[in-house]
């Protein structure tokens, strides 16, 4: 742990040093649980600020003390928190207070972790993006005429101009469709390689650590960063996989599934439903959580509505059986 986190500023308020103090108690491996600490509920129940206080203490606790690449651990703690918090309590007209300041700070928690905090992660890249999506489509007209169509949850940068045009996707992806210009090609930028085309319709999609470029017209050439690797050229119809900094050999594939999702639907044939709830999240609101491994290993084909991701949920949830139970509208738990 940070030492900064262990000893809150001598500049906070007597309240927030004592949010600190219990934030740190219950991060420390106290063996009371959190929902059955009395002195814990005593001060929460004590003063009507005191539930935002500890709120942001925690909110802070989350970004800072565990590593940003274990979000998953994040967000399971979260889960832990909320769902304790939303137990009836029954132990007397104090206790049901409590209990009613502990759901307060839970709720209160989840609007700053999802509302304000979004993905810390991610930070980065919205501060360097000129275009940036949420949980909805945008469409965007270059100067040079070309026209982009970016996903939910999409980062990216675009210089264009009379020396260039070029395009960085930071995260997310972007249909792209290229005017042609045959004495100034059009360079997509990607943290695995670049795509240069002088006027086509494609489309480039960051998947994690790989990108998957996809061509409906023209011709496109993919290079990857790798040292010595050859750059490969798809024609319409066919898709490559940028990872490790090298581009794979072309494949075909059925391009109008591909970018149905500009019709706001997602395509799937016999797709893990991890799969199909990582394409699906952009769309909510906030957060997806599946915790069962099986379940999520479970093979799904369809076509959903992606501007309705709790229908699609529906949907899913029709086929498979799971159980979901959504928070405040912004975390909905799949087991």
């Amino acid at each position: 742990m940070n030492s900064s986190l262990s000893s809150p500023a001598s500049d906070l308020s007597c309240s927030e040093q004592e949010a600190w103090r219990w934030v740190m108690q219950h991060h420390k491996g106290s063996k009371v649980l959190l929902d059955q600490d009395e002195a814990f509920l005593d001060w929460l129940a004590a003063n009507p600020q005191h539930p935002h206080l500890y709120a942001k203490a925690e909110t802070v606790w989350y970004m800072t003390a565990i590593p940003a690449h274990s979000l998953a651990q994040k967000d399971v703690a979260l889960l832990g928190l909320i769902k304790k918090t939303h137990r009836v309590a029954n132990q007397g007209r104090r206790f049901r207070y409590a209990s009613f300041a502990l759901a307060s700070a839970a709720s209160i928690l989840l609007m700053l972790w999802v509302g304000l905090s979004g993905n810390p992660e991610n930070w980065l890249d919205d501060w360097q993006a000129n275009y940036l999506t949420e949980n909805k489509l945008y469409e965007v007209s270059l100067s040079d005429g070309s026209h982009l169509t970016l996903d939910a949850d999409t980062a990216l940068v675009a210089y264009v101009d009379a020396q260039q045009r070029r395009l960085k996707l930071l995260r997310g992806a972007v249909w792209l469709r290229v005017k042609s210009n045959p004495n100034l090609p059009f360079i997509v930028e990607t943290h695995q390689g670049e795509v240069r085309v002088l006027g086509t319709d494609f489309e480039v999609r960051q998947e994690g650590e790989q990108i998957r470029v996809t061509l409906a017209q023209g011709k496109v050439s993919v290079q990857g960063y790798a040292e010595h690797q050859a750059a490969i050229t798809l024609h319409p119809g066919q898709q490559t996989l940028l990872k490790h900094r090298m581009a794979s050999l072309p494949y075909n594939v059925d391009v109008e599934a591909v970018k149905s999702w500009q019709m706001g639907w997602l395509s799937f044939y016999q797709v893990p439903l991890k799969e199909v709830i990582k394409r699906l999240s952009p769309y909510y609101p906030g957060r997806i959580l599946l915790l069962n491994q099986s379940l999520a290993e479970r093979q799904v084909s369809g076509t959903f509505p992606s501007q309705n991701p709790q229908a699609a949920l529906e949907a899913l949830q029709a086929v498979l059986g799971f159980q979901k139970q959504e928070f405040l509208g912004h975390l909905m738990v799949l087991h």
